[in-house]
């Protein structure tokens, strides 16, 4: 059945630990007899060949042999890792990317091709400074909190109220005169560690506790504007509520509310960008088994009975 669908199909797209198919005779050499032009995409943790070849995982495990993990965390303290499944969403923009090429090349010569595509080499990309730090000083990173190699300040501080807070990023010494103008020029600024930016770098740990004490009496969203109306690169930072409220968030529908066949309505992201003249909405899931008498009825020409059989025995959905 997935031989006859294949032969029908541009693209396979899979996921299992590299051999799972192959067992089964459902490997790209295998579908390629079926289908000569066919395009596969193995989207596997770490590749189909090489000693971790065979590597169970979820995109935790993922995100921590790509080395990313190593560095989320505070200096100086046992890394925390991800909690968000990042992997999972760098590599499905690789595999795209991948696929679209494979198109091309499709489209130019007619030819099929077979994509190996570790998720874990996805991520790696990610880790371009450390990689550097390592080949040219010898140099483990290690937790590096929110702060930046090139700039001070750089994260997020407190301000008044439960959990909130401002995030600001100061790279020239003209916006570091502007912040320091918000804050009344205190005189803490004036000293020999923070009159550079290399000085400020240097002392950035110091740096910031000297913000979170001025920002921790000021409302982020007042604070903000105060520093963007200066040229300061600031924002609130907003928990998923506040984006929900976000005015900019629905003048440009971020958010659009669909219809659903199970829970009736549902509010889901739309397209982060806009084109002239094209309406881009994004489109629910769909459900398990939805499409089953399309693709099986009218691609794959089986009958009522037929699919009807194929699901009593749990074989489709």
């Amino acid at each position: 059945m997935i031989r006859e669908l294949v032969k029908k199909s541009d693209i396979v797209i899979e996921n299992f630990t590299p051999g799972t198919l192959k067992k089964r005779g459902l490997d790209y050499a295998n579908l390629a007899e079926v289908k000569s032009d066919v395009i596969m995409l193995s989207m596997s943790p770490m590749g189909q060949h090489g000693p971790l070849s065979s590597l169970v995982t979820y995109a935790p495990v993922i995100s921590a042999l790509s080395g990313i993990d190593s560095m989320v965390g505070y200096p100086g303290e046992n890394p925390i890792g991800f909690k968000h499944p990042f992997a999972d969403v760098v590599a499905s923009m690789s595999g795209l990317f991948s696929v679209l090429a494979a198109i091309r090349h499709h489209i130019r010569t007619g030819e099929g091709q077979y994509i190996d595509l570790s998720q874990g080499e996805a991520v790696m990309p990610f880790m371009g400074e450390a990689f550097l730090a390592n080949e040219m000083n010898n140099h483990v990173m290690g937790p590096q909190g929110n702060m930046s190699s090139t700039m001070a300040p750089h994260g997020v501080y407190p301000c008044v109220g439960d959990d909130k807070w401002i995030s600001i990023a100061v790279k020239t010494e003209e916006e570091w005169s502007s912040f320091c103008g918000v804050l009344k020029d205190p005189e803490w600024t004036k000293e020999v560690k923070f009159s550079t930016s290399e000085n400020r770098i240097a002392n950035a740990l110091e740096l910031d506790k000297r913000i979170a004490a001025y920002t921790n009496n000021h409302d982020n969203y007042e604070l903000a504007k105060q520093f963007q109306e200066a040229g300061v690169a600031a924002a609130p930072m907003l928990d998923n509520s506040e984006i929900l409220e976000d005015p900019n968030m629905k003048e440009r529908n971020v958010f659009i509310n669909g219809e659903h066949p199970v829970v009736d309505e549902t509010l889901s992201y739309n397209w982060p960008w806009k084109i002239d003249g094209i309406d881009c909405r994004m489109e629910r899931a769909p459900l398990f088994g939805e499409h089953s008498e399309y693709v099986f009825g009218e691609i794959l020409g089986f009958s009522s009975d037929e699919i009807k059989n194929l699901v009593e025995k749990e074989i489709i959905y």
